[in-house]
């Protein structure tokens, strides 16, 4: 089992796997704590390989280009990212490390900056997930309304209306669909 981190390499979000954490299959974003780091800097260097369209392979005689990825956690935070076009020797490998760890150490204020930002993206999408969660619940509560309640209720959305006209497992498919593209269509 492996780790995946999540970099953005050419404007292409790109996954590298890494067996040096927890193991447990985990996603992991700039922000994100990373369960199985170590206390203090961390810096995994990873490589991937690119065909001639720009995609990720797994084997090296197809590959075009070859990138180097330096990931940088602090104080179990997945920092920063960076990355080196290019086979690297072991020496040049070891000496990127080292100014990796002096910069990250350095760098409180980016630290700081990462965390916060990281914290409100993450309030912001508990906020979305409960609004999804409520817009279940009421499509739930719509299918055990009878037909007289519902012409009485206040307010009735679409999804409620089609979830009373037994569509529930329709209406949540689009809830947990938009929730899971980001669009609001379900509120």
């Amino acid at each position: 089992m492996f780790d995946s981190f999540f970099i953005h390499h050419e404007g292409v979000e790109r996954e590298i796997q890494t067996k040096k954490f927890d193991n447990i299959l985990d996603c992991y974003r700039v922000g994100d704590v990373v369960f199985g780091a170590e206390p203090g800097i961390q810096i995994v260097h990873d490589y991937f390989y690119l065909d001639s369209e720009g995609k990720m392979i797994w084997q090296d005689e197809q590959k075009v280009r070859e990138i180097q990825v330096f990931l940088i956690i602090r104080f179990s935070v997945f920092m920063h990212y960076c990355w080196v076009e290019g086979a690297m020797i072991p020496e040049a490998i070891e000496k990127k490390v080292s100014t990796l760890q002096l910069e990250a150490l350095g760098d409180s204020a980016k630290f700081e900056l990462i965390c916060i930002e990281s914290l409100k993206q993450k309030t912001a999408r508990i906020k979305q997930q409960s609004r999804a969660i409520q817009s279940i619940a009421g499509a739930v509560s719509a299918t055990k309304m009878t037909d007289e309640e519902l012409k009485k209720a206040f307010f009735v959305s679409d999804a409620d209306k089609r979830a009373q006209a037994g569509e529930l497992v329709e209406v949540i498919e689009k809830i947990v669909s938009d929730f899971e593209s980001d669009e609001t269509s379900w509120l």
